[in-house]
This record gives C-alpha cells, sequence and structure tokens, in this order.
C-alpha cells in the first residue's frame, strides 16, 4: 500500500510529493543533512 510509505516521507526529509501518472517526485529542504536516509528512502520507490 501506498499511504505507509507516503506517511514515512516527512521523517526522511520529503516536504512535497507530487503523484501523477504512474511517477512520483519529491521535494526536499536544502538543509536536510541526511542525505544517505533520503535515498534509501526513495530507493523503496524504484
Amino acid at each position: 500500500m501506498l499511504e505507509p510509505a507516503l506517511a514515512r516521507a516527512a521523517a526522511h526529509g520529503f516536504f512535497i510529493i507530487h503523484l501523477g501518472n504512474g511517477k512520483a517526485a519529491f521535494a526536499a529542504l536544502s538543509n536536510h543533512r541526511d542525505v544517505d536516509l533520503q535515498i534509501a528512502y526513495l530507493a523503496e520507490w524504484a
């Protein structure tokens, strides 16, 4: 299900998610320091 994954987005530093046409786009603030955590989260969507 998509909801649990979306609910964790904020904990990984993302503040905007756009969903459409089977794709997702994520936006993060540039001051979020744990980029590895963000990359690991995005890898779940691949």
